[in-house]
């Protein structure tokens, strides 16, 4: 039973990475639309949620960082740095790896969340 959540969690997952996807380009452009603000943050927030649920630690655990880095601008007009959309660009395929658990390889996954993890904590996030 377990493992048809945790197939129905990356599904919806792999939607959701893609409304990120889709929302991020749009929100570089008009950095003050608060609703794409709040859709960003809303978007990771669910995968930190899902992903701790259905076991999926590193996702949830970078997730959460990028949620923790987007809710300093949820509800203000300050300008996003560049460097959180990089960052999200390159968490985005990410995400996707680190949903099929089968195939992770640990050492690279490891490796890559750190970076980013660094590059998000540069921000004061």
């Amino acid at each position: 039973m377990m493992k048809q959540f945790r197939d129905k969690y990356k599904q919806e997952a792999k939607g959701t990475i893609g409304k990120i996807n889709e929302i991020l380009p749009k929100l570089i452009e008009n950095q003050k639309d608060s609703s794409m603000r709040y859709d960003i943050f809303r978007y990771v927030h669910s995968l930190k949620g899902g992903g701790a649920m259905f076991g999926f630690e590193a996702l949830s655990t970078l997730a959460g960082k990028l949620e923790n880095a987007y809710d300093k601008y949820r509800e203000n007009t300050d300008t996003i740095p560049n460097a959180l959309f990089e960052i999200t660009k390159e968490a985005s395929p990410f995400f996707l790896e680190l949903l099929d658990l089968e195939k992770v390889n640990k050492d690279k996954i490891k490796q890559f969340q750190n970076q980013l993890e660094l590059k998000i904590e540069a921000l004061g996030a």
